[in-house]
């Protein structure tokens, strides 16, 4: 694995559990020698978890639109950065320079990122594992949710065996690493 997308909030929470689990994130993230790629600002969880990484020696790359600059940071610590015109265009070049993603706790932005990535998944427009981590069971209501579609037939049981889904850091990782070695071994 060479980069890992994280998706996660731009805002910290008043729960400093999230923060530190951002940190623990980025830290392990630089341990495993991979680079993070993210949304390109300094607040919140992905700022936390940049800094972490960059702390570690790792390698950082932020997408950032314009109009994000103030509300998210005007971050030029980073390995690279990119400004973009457009969320599309944000999200497109995150899929492209990542070889995995993996969701942590955010907002309706977050949102959007990792139901894009699980869709063009299952639907074959990437063949790179989707990871969610439940940190302190953060999305244990959305998942329910999921599998509750899954129950009702409005969507495949493809969907749900596309996600790996832990609250154990280095199992997500671990499991997101082989699945992404199993894939380069496939073709």
């Amino acid at each position: 694995m060479a980069n890992i997308c994280l998706f996660c909030g731009s805002r910290t929470s008043n729960d400093p559990e999230y923060v530190e689990a951002a940190k623990r994130f980025g830290e392990e993230i630089a341990k495993r020698g991979w680079g993070l790629v993210y949304g390109g600002g300094d607040s919140g969880l992905m700022g936390a978890a940049a800094d972490a990484v960059l702390a570690a020696g790792g390698k950082v790359i932020g997408i950032i639109p314009p109009y994000l600059l103030e509300t998210e940071g005007d971050r030029t610590d980073l390995t690279e950065r990119y400004i973009v015109e457009t969320l599309a265009e944000r999200k497109q070049m995150m899929a492209d320079l990542s070889d995995g993603f993996v969701a942590m706790p955010g907002g309706v932005g977050t949102l959007d990122e990792l139901t894009e990535a699980w869709t063009w998944y299952v639907l074959g427009l990437h063949n790179k594992p989707v990871g969610i981590y439940n940190v302190k069971g953060f999305y244990n209501k959305l998942i329910e949710f999921f599998e509750n579609m899954v129950s009702l037939e409005i969507t495949g049981a493809a969907y749900m065996n596309a996600l790996t889904i832990s609250e154990n850091l280095d199992e997500l990782l671990d499991t997101i690493a082989q699945d992404e070695n199993r894939r380069l071994s496939n073709g």
